[in-house]
């Protein structure tokens, strides 16, 4: 089978993800996901590996500090074969490393750490030489930074989570332009995945915490034995 052909079948057999915030779950399981992008091409298929390795934040400052996320950066990005994945994880990396820079500043750093790698990307030289200015000079660049700031300021985390997501949803949109049946397309598809999961995860917690502060809330000052009867 040629890799058009292979991908063709691929892309068509995945379901749509319609809207970010609008769904409750996914559209297929990670384990159907995986089953789909095991069908990849061997080259690929390591470029997809690289890919999420780098940018699965769901266990940072467990597993990886910032400096090992920079020097994995550093050492990976240039062994990825596609250009299309190359700018994608920069690209993403570029929009961590402008909110750590912001969430830096909000918890009082006059300045980015001397010495330490804490930030991937060509807007680092800009960020360190312009951390006074409110946005750091990258308005232009991140439409959407100086409202970034002032949900963070006003501890807004939900809104913010919100936010950044739908920025990376229409970056990833429009990146996905002129690719339909190719890797490109399945990689797109698979990160698009990765914040579904995310956002509907996320809402759930949420809704689980909700539910947990409601319960405790109705059992206080109830006695067990009345429970029990």
């Amino acid at each position: 089978m040629s890799d058009q052909n292979r991908y063709t079948m691929l892309v068509c057999s995945l379901p749509h993800h319609g809207p970010l915030f609008g769904a409750t779950r996914p559209p297929l399981s990670r384990i159907r996901l995986n089953r789909h992008l095991a069908l990849l091409e061997p080259r690929d298929k390591t470029d997809y590996d690289t890919v999420s390795r780098l940018l699965d934040w769901s266990h940072q400052g467990r597993r990886r500090s910032d400096a090992e996320l920079v020097r994995d950066a550093h050492r990976s990005i240039p062994e990825l074969a596609n250009p299309l994945a190359q700018e994608v994880v920069e690209w993403r990396l570029d929009v961590r490393t402008l909110l750590a820079a912001l969430r830096r500043r909000r918890r009082g750093e006059k300045s980015p750490p001397a010495g330490e790698a804490w930030g991937y990307g060509r807007w680092v030289p800009t960020i360190t030489r312009r951390w006074g200015e409110p946005n750091f000079g990258l308005d232009r660049v991140f439409p959407w930074v100086g409202q970034a700031r002032t949900l963070l300021e006003a501890d807004a985390t939900v809104e913010m989570e919100r936010l950044v997501m739908t920025a990376v949803w229409n970056e990833l949109e429009r990146r996905s332009e002129g690719h339909e049946f190719d890797f490109e397309a399945v990689l797109i598809y698979a990160l698009r995945w990765d914040l579904v999961a995310r956002w509907t995860r996320y809402h759930a917690e949420g809704a689980s915490a909700r539910f947990g502060y409601l319960v405790r809330e109705g059992l206080a000052g109830v006695e067990l034995n009345a429970l029990a009867a």
